[in-house]
């Protein structure tokens, strides 16, 4: 108590106003000891000290240094709270007006670092991001290292790889710099090569893998001769031991002969079990034989068990070896599939690699509550063109009803470029990212996402600035990188030749076995978690799905403009529930592709018609069809799914028609959905021509009624806030109402 005086006194004195901040800083800092340890409320306290900071300008004497530093470290324990947010910023903006930009990028640094060992990858990326501008000077390289690496281990968290792989690669390469200007091989560089290993590891990459491997050992035992502690720099990772030999024991058959001259690298790169796995591959089991034995198990058992080996985070199917015209590149972001194919000439490959790094880092901080993809897929083809008016330039068509990137490159060597031309490239890698990402994805607030995203956390230096393989990777691994299978395969190595005729068939092992059961979302009510089940921006984005079978492109062009129903007297029939088109070839594509990939039977229940009744008091017979997929049909192990449906209002005047319909298709047990395309001036009274030649055999549509649709109901979007559902008398609590309500809030 005699302390709590003594600084209420201090606090008073205004002709020493730096001795009663002082007084009030400590007070303060009590205060917030006490709140943290009692578990009270303390943002309170929290505005408080941001008033003390902005008084703190113009005092020379306030030792505001102590301050910013435990307010930065006790960050850790306040990172939840939203006056925390707050406070920081003003720290920050003071610490750079008075001590400049590098101070005030440092303690983003720190912040970072604390938000990513906090498991909060997100956050850590925005905070990060935001200063790796600033650190991007000579005086500051550590730093940037730091924070590039940083930056590149939050992407790998949240599924991001190829983003993960650009940073790390801008890592590598300013640490690097230590080594061409001053002779300095540094444990930064060995952290960054070894993390990149990894993470071309989970790409599958066989050649890349082998360049940073032999790079990190490389300079692992130099940093030993300099007297570094051998025993942590050169420990054994039998994890990464063990998914290079599952990567191996999973090369495709086609793909073996190609490697019959590869195991002998592998042994020299001191990759002996790896070796072991990729000589089983072959036919040749002599040496997986030992090991298997040594450890008391079956040869084809073991093999079998290491070929199996599951992660938490997605893994290569099998190696890519870089040895044909074509390479494949894959990236998932907010539930969208982009699949790459780039032909192996230079630049394409270093284009693509690029180009997916960009477009994950820039919507790596957006996922569900800013953004989501609308298409879940997309395709993008990258090719050299002698006619391309810019060194990269990007279009896009149509293929199948789904958008695919055309990306055309001028036939230059990646590792060999001018500054000039390097800049010229990251710009037009910017313009490529920003139309892709114009036709995949859907943003809640475009413009104010938008800002958040350009002016807060400054995306552009994050997404394009740092991700790019043009200048990086020639500056750590050469103009020559051995990033395809002939860097690592002499004519002069030993040749195993390929014994098996026919692919490796191994044992089924118990984690290949699919879990049994339900999906997980089939417990809740319509086949959807309440949204405080599912929104964790912190979310991978490999466990984010997109599940669409509306062909976007296609559905605008159509001009669906209504239903029809066709129907027999007798219900000896399934009756047809026609989707009118005005557009007849976009409607009938539709059709075309769905036969495509549900067959003449939608056997699976992949397409999910809903007929919504009830929806305005006003037009009591008019009804809302949906049309959009089966929550059954969601891909396994999936944590936010997002559904992409049509809707069409019909305004009848009676219900007859619906009625008899429904009836019909009770009796029989399933119906036909067929395109029904209308003639020219359609006004709703001619009669539409039903395509039956491209019927889908369907087996019920959902009934429902509006009032019963609340908040968390996969038939939300059927409910218009601008109309008034009808909800019967002896109802009170009808669900509907607290979906309007949120609608309306």
């Amino acid at each position: 108590m005699h302390l709590k005086a003594e600084l209420e006194q201090l606090r008073t004195e205004k002709d020493r106003p730096s001795t009663a901040l002082q007084a009030e800083t400590l007070f303060l800092e009590v205060q917030l000891t006490r709140s943290l340890a009692s578990g009270q409320p303390f943002d309170d306290v929290l505005r408080s000290l941001k008033n003390v900071i902005l008084k703190s300008e113009g005092l020379v004497g306030y030792p505001l240094e102590p301050l910013v530093e435990t307010l930065t470290e006790i960050g850790q324990i306040l990172e939840e709270s939203r006056e925390y947010d707050n406070l920081f910023e003003t720290i920050l903006e003071v610490s750079s007006r008075r001590d400049g930009e590098v101070s005030a990028a440092r303690l983003l640094l720190t912040r970072g670092e604390h938000q990513l060992r906090l498991r909060r990858p997100v956050e850590a990326i925005s905070t990060l991001g935001r200063a790796l501008g600033w650190l991007n000077k000579h005086e500051t390289r550590h730093d940037i290292v730091k924070a590039l690496y940083l930056c590149g281990c939050a992407y790998d968290e949240i599924g991001l790889p190829w983003a993960a792989r650009g940073t790390l690669l801008a890592a590598s390469s300013v640490a690097t710099n230590e080594l061409w200007r001053y002779g300095d091989i540094t444990p930064y560089q060995a952290a960054c090569y070894r993390r990149l290993k990894w993470v071309e590891l989970l790409l599958g990459r066989l050649p890349h893998i082998l360049a940073w491997h032999e790079l990190d050992m490389t300079v692992r035992h130099n940093l030993v001769d300099q007297g570094y502690d051998a025993e942590t720099l050169l420990a054994n990772q039998p994890a990464f031991t063990g998914l290079m030999m599952r990567l191996l024991l999973r090369t495709e058959f086609s793909d073996l002969k190609a490697v019959e001259r590869l195991p002998d690298t592998l042994d020299q790169l001191g990759l002996d079990l790896e070796a072991d796995a990729l000589l089983f591959s072959l036919g040749h089991k002599g040496r997986l034989e030992e090991v298997a034995e040594k450890l008391g198990e079956d040869p084809e058992t073991f093999a079998s068990r290491i070929r199996s080996l599951r992660s938490n985070i997605p893994l290569s199917d099998g190696p890519h070896l870089y040895h044909r015209r074509t390479a494949t590149l894959q990236s998932q972001v907010l539930g969208c599939k982009i699949t790459v194919e780039s032909k192996t000439e230079q630049p394409c490959v270093e284009v693509s690699e690029s180009l997916l790094a960009a477009i994950e880092s820039f919507m790596a901080t957006s996922a569900i509550e800013r953004a989501i993809a609308r298409e879940p897929e997309l395709t993008v083809e990258v090719r050299i063109s002698e006619f391309a008016d810019a060194l990269v330039e990007v279009s896009i068509e149509e293929r199948a009803g789904r958008p695919h990137a055309i990306v055309k490159c001028r036939a230059v060597d990646p590792h060999d470029m001018p500054v000039e031309q390097q800049v010229e490239v990251r710009e037009a890698v910017f313009k490529a990212v920003v139309t892709i990402i114009a036709h995949i994805v859907m943003f809640k607030d475009l413009k104010g996402d938008l800002e958040t995203l350009f002016r807060d956390e400054k995306v552009l230096e994050r997404a394009v600035g740092f991700t790019s393989t043009f200048g990086a990777q020639a500056n750590v691994l050469g103009n020559l990188p051995k990033t395809s299978l002939s860097s690592w395969i002499s004519e002069k190595a030993k040749k195993y030749n390929l014994k098996r005729d026919v692919p490796w068939k191994p044992e089924e092992s118990p984690e290949e076995k699919k879990p049994s059961g339900k999906s997980a979302l089939s417990s809740h009510k319509h086949g959807v978690k309440p949204p405080s089940e599912l929104i964790d921006t912190n979310i991978s984005h490999s466990k984010i799905a997109t599940v669409s079978l509306i062909r976007e492109r296609l559905w605008d062009r159509a001009g669906w403009t209504g239903t029809v129903f066709i129907n027999d007297s007798l219900n000896k029939f399934p009756p047809i529930f026609g989707l009118i088109f005005r557009n007849h070839e976009a409607g009938t594509e539709i059709f075309r592709y769905w036969r495509e990939e549900l067959g003449e039977v939608d056997v699976e229940e992949k397409i999910r018609i809903a007929v919504v009744k009830g929806i305005d008091k006003a037009h009591p017979h008019a009804y809302r069809v949906t049309v959009g997929t089966n929550p059954s049909a969601i891909p396994e192990g999936m944590r936010f799914i997002a559904f992409v449906n049509r809707m069409h209002r019909m305004d009848a005047i009676t219900p007859d028609n619906l009625n008899r319909f429904l009836s019909a298709q009770s009796a029989v047990g399933a119906l036909h959905l067929a395109p029904a395309l209308a003639p020219p001036d359609f006004d709703g009274t001619q009669a539409p021509k039903i395509r039956m030649d491209l019927r889908i055999g369907v087996r019920h549509v959902h009934v429902r009624n509006a009032w019963e649709i609340g908040i968390n109901d996969i038939d939300a979007v059927a409910i218009y806030d601008d109309e008034d559902p009808i909800i019967p008398d002896n109802v009170e609590s009808a669900p509907v109402k607290g979906l309007l309500r949120r609608s309306a809030g």
